[in-house]
């Protein structure tokens, strides 16, 4: 707001409880939170926030229905990141419960956000609709190449099989010639989409410079087709100080000799009873053939 305020540009904030359940303050709480919580430190939103909605499922607020209806998308679902592991190439589109999209001022939705966009693309978005050149469109192609996702020249093609399609192919995925492999062709659809090594991004330079740290990884790189596999909280395929060999050498000897431990345990019990063992019903009077007319003796099994 204080880039863009004087552009006749504002924000409409919504909150939303449907991602986690990290939401679930009353309304009249929400601005108390973000003064002293999160972010903190008094802050105070220079624009209006709006009491929780539901922006998914069968409550949706119509006005997220009418802005997802004329600003499309592969997954209509806000912020549901398990629907895009399908396509491992839409790398910026993994986001999880942050939505954005921007309006001009006559109400017309212009540009649904996917994902983190570039400063540059927003700025160049913002000043572009508040001077009324929405049909400027060639004002906004710099802003869009680099805030949009995916575009559809880098969607799987067709399996490559000449070396002008091999080319093409490692090209359009940054990608060289010489180190460009195509998943098999098994029919499972992979179409072009390069075969990246098993490493998981525990193994990537901690120190390096990414473009998106938390990922480790840089804009425009390929993504491993089962990128979900090898985040930082799933397989680890960083080279160990103790070979495999050796850890499963001390696994299996460990599990072994407990075995064999509770084995000796068994046969040759270390905690011996220091006393008869003691029955109810007198000492299993007519389990053991008594007769019901007698009198048992009195079964003392303690003294104190």
């Amino acid at each position: 707001m204080d880039m863009f305020g004087g552009l006749h540009f504002t924000v409409l904030g919504f909150c939303c409880n449907q991602f986690g359940l990290q939401s679930p303050e009353v309304n009249s709480e929400t601005l108390n939170i973000l003064k002293y919580v999160r972010p903190g430190g008094g802050f105070i939103p220079k624009f209006p926030v709006f009491g929780k909605v539901e922006v998914n499922g069968l409550s949706e607020e119509p006005l997220f229905t009418y802005l997802k209806d004329s600003l499309p998308f592969v997954n209509p679902v806000i912020g549901d990141i398990k629907k895009f592991y399908w396509s491992p190439i839409r790398v910026n589109d993994i986001r999880w419960n942050f939505e954005r999209f921007l309006i001009t001022a006559d109400g017309v939705p212009f540009r649904r956000q996917c994902q983190e966009m570039a400063g540059v693309g927003f700025q160049r978005w913002v000043r572009t609709l508040s001077k009324g050149k929405i049909s400027g469109i060639s004002g906004l192609l710099p802003a869009c190449r680099s805030a949009s996702g995916v575009s559809k020249d880098m969607l799987p093609g067709a399996f490559p099989k000449s070396p002008e399609e091999i080319a093409a192919a490692a090209k359009k995925y940054n990608i060289r010639v010489e180190d460009y492999k195509p998943i098999a062709d098994n029919g499972e659809g992979y179409g072009d989409y390069p075969q990246l090594p098993d490493r998981s991004q525990q193994d990537r330079d901690p120190a390096y410079q990414w473009d998106h740290p938390d990922l480790r990884r840089n804009w425009n790189e390929p993504m491993h087709w089962d990128f979900d596999m090898f985040i930082r909280n799933r397989v680890d395929t960083s080279p160990t100080v103790v070979p495999w060999s050796t850890m499963c050498k001390q696994l299996f000897g460990f599990v072994g000799f407990m075995l064999f431990m509770f084995y000796l345990g068994d046969k040759f019990p270390a905690y011996q009873p220091v006393g008869p063992k003691q029955f109810p019903y007198n000492n299993l009077h007519l389990e053991r053939g008594g007769s019901p007319d007698v009198e048992p003796e009195e079964v003392k099994n303690y003294e104190i």
